[in-house]
């Protein structure tokens, strides 16, 4: 099954990211809860516990932020992000940049 969520290849085992300028992001192992983009700084907040973070900043120039746990991880301009956490609640984007996003739980 594949699903188009305004990223490139979502499938039920693998899934890619990519911001269509050829970063790709694989997460593996975890269903995909939400997904959003966005440019200005942004908390999502969660009904029930989330694992999995994905991100793309669009930006050539600029770093954006996102906080999960208390953890604090920058993302510099054109590079991907994925990760598994221990279970979240919330994100919170911090950024003045495009980008996209991808939770999983």
């Amino acid at each position: 099954m594949t699903m188009y969520l305004g990223v490139r290849g979502v499938d039920n085992k693998i899934r890619n990211v990519d911001d269509s300028n050829g970063y790709p992001v694989k997460v593996t192992g975890s269903i995909i809860k939400d997904s959003w983009s966005g440019s200005t700084t942004n908390t999502r907040t969660f009904t029930t516990p989330m694992t999995g973070f994905a991100i793309v900043n669009r930006d050539a120039s600029s770093a954006l932020t996102f906080t999960i746990n208390g953890i604090t991880i920058t993302v510099d301009p054109k590079e991907p992000f994925d990760g598994k956490f221990d279970p979240f609640t919330s994100v919170t984007i911090t950024t003045t940049v495009a980008y996209k996003a991808i939770v999983m739980g």
